[in-house]
Protein backbone atom coordinates (compact mmCIF):
# COMPACT_ATOMS: atom_id res chain seq x y z
CA UNK A 1 0.00 0.00 0.00
CA UNK A 2 2.79 2.31 1.19
CA UNK A 3 4.82 1.48 -2.42
CA UNK A 4 1.51 2.03 -4.36
CA UNK A 5 0.89 5.31 -2.62
CA UNK A 6 4.64 6.13 -3.40
CA UNK A 7 4.58 5.21 -6.96
CA UNK A 8 1.77 7.12 -7.71
CA UNK A 9 3.44 10.26 -6.08
CA UNK A 10 6.48 9.68 -8.90
CA UNK A 11 8.65 9.03 -5.61
CA UNK A 12 9.92 5.27 -6.51
CA UNK A 13 9.29 2.88 -9.37
CA UNK A 14 7.97 -0.80 -8.66
CA UNK A 15 8.91 -3.00 -11.22
CA UNK A 16 9.14 -6.54 -11.77
CA UNK A 17 12.60 -8.45 -11.62
CA UNK A 18 13.32 -10.55 -14.45
CA UNK A 19 13.18 -14.05 -14.17
CA UNK A 20 11.88 -13.76 -10.28
CA UNK A 21 8.74 -13.04 -8.67
CA UNK A 22 10.48 -10.52 -7.10
CA UNK A 23 9.83 -7.14 -7.16
CA UNK A 24 12.83 -4.17 -7.69
CA UNK A 25 12.05 -1.04 -6.46
CA UNK A 26 13.72 2.36 -7.84
CA UNK A 27 14.00 5.45 -5.81
CA UNK A 28 13.47 7.91 -8.04
CA UNK A 29 13.22 11.25 -6.50
CA UNK A 30 14.77 11.12 -2.74
CA UNK A 31 14.08 14.69 -1.74
CA UNK A 32 10.59 14.05 -2.02
CA UNK A 33 10.75 10.68 -0.30
CA UNK A 34 12.76 12.88 2.46
CA UNK A 35 9.55 15.62 2.37
CA UNK A 36 7.24 12.93 2.76
CA UNK A 37 9.02 11.34 6.17
CA UNK A 38 9.53 14.97 7.66
CA UNK A 39 5.65 15.66 7.04
CA UNK A 40 4.82 12.70 8.77
CA UNK A 41 7.25 12.29 11.91
CA UNK A 42 5.90 11.66 14.68
CA UNK A 43 7.74 11.95 17.74
CA UNK A 44 8.67 8.92 20.00
CA UNK A 45 6.19 8.33 22.97
CA UNK A 46 8.71 9.68 26.02
CA UNK A 47 7.16 7.89 29.08
CA UNK A 48 9.68 8.85 31.65
CA UNK A 49 12.61 11.28 31.79
CA UNK A 50 15.45 11.34 34.03
CA UNK A 51 18.05 14.60 34.37
CA UNK A 52 21.41 14.85 35.70
CA UNK A 53 24.97 14.97 35.64
CA UNK A 54 28.23 13.01 34.97
CA UNK A 55 31.39 13.49 35.65
CA UNK A 56 32.50 11.00 33.21
CA UNK A 57 33.46 12.02 29.64
CA UNK A 58 30.72 11.34 27.08
CA UNK A 59 32.45 8.73 25.62
CA UNK A 60 32.97 6.88 28.63
CA UNK A 61 29.75 8.32 29.71
CA UNK A 62 28.15 6.03 26.52
CA UNK A 63 30.18 2.87 27.38
CA UNK A 64 28.87 3.06 30.93
CA UNK A 65 25.66 3.24 29.68
CA UNK A 66 25.24 0.76 27.03
CA UNK A 67 27.02 -1.34 29.15
CA UNK A 68 23.93 -1.14 32.06
CA UNK A 69 21.58 -1.56 29.45
CA UNK A 70 21.40 -5.61 30.46
CA UNK A 71 19.39 -6.45 27.35
CA UNK A 72 17.56 -2.88 26.86
CA UNK A 73 18.08 -0.58 24.15
CA UNK A 74 20.38 2.82 24.54
CA UNK A 75 20.79 5.27 21.48
CA UNK A 76 22.00 8.97 21.55
CA UNK A 77 18.60 10.72 20.43
CA UNK A 78 19.10 12.47 16.60
CA UNK A 79 19.34 15.78 18.49
CA UNK A 80 22.15 14.53 20.24
CA UNK A 81 23.51 12.58 17.54
CA UNK A 82 23.51 15.93 15.38
CA UNK A 83 27.72 16.61 15.99
CA UNK A 84 28.44 13.44 13.94
CA UNK A 85 26.71 14.87 11.16
CA UNK A 86 26.59 18.69 10.89
CA UNK A 87 27.75 21.58 12.67
CA UNK A 88 25.31 22.82 15.21
CA UNK A 89 26.30 25.38 18.50
CA UNK A 90 24.43 23.73 21.77
CA UNK A 91 25.05 23.47 24.79
CA UNK A 92 27.17 20.54 26.27
CA UNK A 93 23.96 18.07 26.95
CA UNK A 94 23.91 14.53 25.94
CA UNK A 95 20.61 13.61 25.00
CA UNK A 96 19.82 9.48 24.81
CA UNK A 97 16.87 7.37 23.98
CA UNK A 98 16.70 3.89 26.24
CA UNK A 99 14.06 1.12 26.85
CA UNK A 100 13.85 1.56 30.80
CA UNK A 101 15.25 4.67 32.22
CA UNK A 102 14.93 3.26 35.96
CA UNK A 103 17.53 0.42 34.86
CA UNK A 104 19.74 2.88 33.16
CA UNK A 105 19.76 4.47 36.67
CA UNK A 106 20.59 1.79 38.66
CA UNK A 107 22.96 0.54 36.43
CA UNK A 108 25.21 3.98 36.75
CA UNK A 109 25.18 3.73 40.15
CA UNK A 110 27.14 7.22 41.39
CA UNK A 111 28.09 7.74 37.89
CA UNK A 112 24.76 9.57 37.45
CA UNK A 113 23.60 11.93 39.82
CA UNK A 114 19.75 12.78 38.95
CA UNK A 115 19.26 16.35 39.46
CA UNK A 116 17.77 19.14 37.13
CA UNK A 117 20.21 21.51 38.92
CA UNK A 118 23.28 21.57 35.88
CA UNK A 119 22.17 18.77 34.59
CA UNK A 120 24.30 17.39 31.69
CA UNK A 121 22.31 14.14 30.26
CA UNK A 122 18.90 13.33 30.07
CA UNK A 123 17.64 9.95 29.42
CA UNK A 124 14.28 9.67 27.47
CA UNK A 125 12.60 6.26 28.01
CA UNK A 126 10.35 4.95 24.64
CA UNK A 127 9.87 2.10 23.70
CA UNK A 128 9.35 3.03 20.19
CA UNK A 129 11.79 0.94 17.55
CA UNK A 130 12.17 3.70 15.02
CA UNK A 131 14.16 5.45 17.60
CA UNK A 132 16.98 2.37 17.47
CA UNK A 133 16.88 1.84 13.67
CA UNK A 134 20.24 2.14 12.35
CA UNK A 135 22.22 2.27 15.34
CA UNK A 136 25.84 3.58 14.51
CA UNK A 137 28.88 2.83 16.79
CA UNK A 138 28.67 5.06 19.72
CA UNK A 139 25.12 4.57 20.04
CA UNK A 140 25.34 7.17 17.73
CA UNK A 141 21.80 7.72 16.09
CA UNK A 142 21.38 7.14 12.22
CA UNK A 143 21.27 10.71 10.15
CA UNK A 144 17.55 10.01 8.98
CA UNK A 145 16.92 10.19 13.02
CA UNK A 146 18.82 13.66 13.67
CA UNK A 147 17.24 14.74 10.51
CA UNK A 148 13.76 14.38 11.42
CA UNK A 149 14.27 15.18 15.06
CA UNK A 150 15.42 18.58 13.88
CA UNK A 151 13.36 18.92 10.75
CA UNK A 152 10.41 19.34 13.32
CA UNK A 153 12.49 21.29 15.44
CA UNK A 154 12.94 25.21 15.88
CA UNK A 155 14.26 27.93 13.00
CA UNK A 156 18.05 26.97 13.87
CA UNK A 157 16.94 23.25 14.07
CA UNK A 158 15.81 23.51 11.00
CA UNK A 159 18.59 25.35 9.55
CA UNK A 160 21.07 22.22 10.84
CA UNK A 161 17.99 19.86 9.49
CA UNK A 162 18.98 21.48 5.56
CA UNK A 163 23.14 20.11 6.58
CA UNK A 164 21.68 16.84 6.87
CA UNK A 165 19.93 16.72 4.10
CA UNK A 166 22.73 16.88 2.00
CA UNK A 167 24.57 14.56 4.03
CA UNK A 168 21.59 11.74 3.48
CA UNK A 169 21.02 12.45 -0.52
CA UNK A 170 24.57 12.81 -1.52
CA UNK A 171 24.90 9.17 -1.71
CA UNK A 172 21.49 8.51 -3.05
CA UNK A 173 23.10 10.78 -6.24
CA UNK A 174 25.66 8.58 -6.80
CA UNK A 175 24.85 6.19 -9.89
CA UNK A 176 23.41 3.16 -8.42
CA UNK A 177 22.69 4.19 -5.12
CA UNK A 178 18.96 4.08 -5.14
CA UNK A 179 17.98 0.95 -6.26
CA UNK A 180 16.33 -2.12 -3.80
Amino acid sequence: KVCKGLESALVIENKPSRGTAARRLRLLQPDKLLDFLAANYVPPVVTETACGKTKLSPETFRRALNAGAQGGKVIQTGFGSVGEYAVMAREPMQYFYCTDVGAAVRALGSDFEPTDRFANVTLSETRDDAVYFDMRPGLVASPLQAYLELATGDKRSRETAEQLRRVILTPLSAPGGQEN
